[in-house]
């Protein structure tokens, strides 16, 4: 199965070939290693690329960041989550309030209305999960008041800190009957988790 980031780049190398551009594609190994993707586009700067697509780790952190791609002069694209600031040239993402609403929807709907369940979400600041994470919790409580969201819980990033943090968490609850995980990596932690306790079936 392709990551997150890894269909980003095969889109963004298939438009460098329909438009004739070079695409250099850096990033950090870690994507919650916010130093090592500033210094990634500082180093874009410097190579004199000719327009910047960043998709920001942090944002907070990599808001000044953009202020000096756009103090360089360059065009500046951010996707995937927002960044504080507002001197970009054009903002493409999706919808992550309105994705987290629908994840409500449908483990409300699995749920029957009623029960206890749990969040895991991605890092701190991470602007896309976070809205995800709101839209989940606001529309449970709007939408299905009988459903208390009993827990939510950053992780550091990985698919293991996910998985500990899962088995950490359904330890200090006791019995929960759904979860909501809030992006690839916290997901398939999650799932580890809930198979290693053997609650597969029994936590939608």
């Amino acid at each position: 199965t392709l990551t997150w980031w890894e269909v980003v780049h095969r889109g963004a190398e298939q438009a460098g070939k329909d438009f004739n551009y070079e695409i250099i594609w850096v990033g950090p190994d870690l994507e919650t290693d916010r130093a090592r993707q500033i210094q990634a586009v500082e180093d874009v700067i410097t190579r004199q690329a000719q327009a910047v697509v960043l998709g920001p780790n942090d944002s907070k952190a990599l808001a000044r960041t953009v202020e000096a791609v756009k103090e360089a002069g360059l065009p500046c694209v951010i996707i995937d989550s927002p960044v504080d600031t507002d001197v970009y040239d054009a903002f493409v993402a999706t919808d992550n309030y309105a994705g987290g609403a629908e994840a409500a929807r449908l483990l409300g709907a699995a749920l029957s209305g009623r029960g206890k369940v749990a969040v895991i979400k991605f890092v701190q600041n991470s602007a896309s999960t976070d809205a995800r994470a709101q839209g989940f919790t606001e529309t449970m409580a709007k939408e299905f008041p009988n459903i208390q969201v009993a827990a939510e819980q950053y992780t550091q990033g990985s698919v293991e800190d996910a998985r500990q943090k899962t088995e950490d968490l359904l330890a200090r609850l006791g019995a929960i009957d759904g979860l909501f995980a809030v992006n690839q990596p916290t997901a398939i932690g999650a799932y580890k988790a809930i198979e290693n306790q053997k609650l597969l079936g029994k936590i939608k």
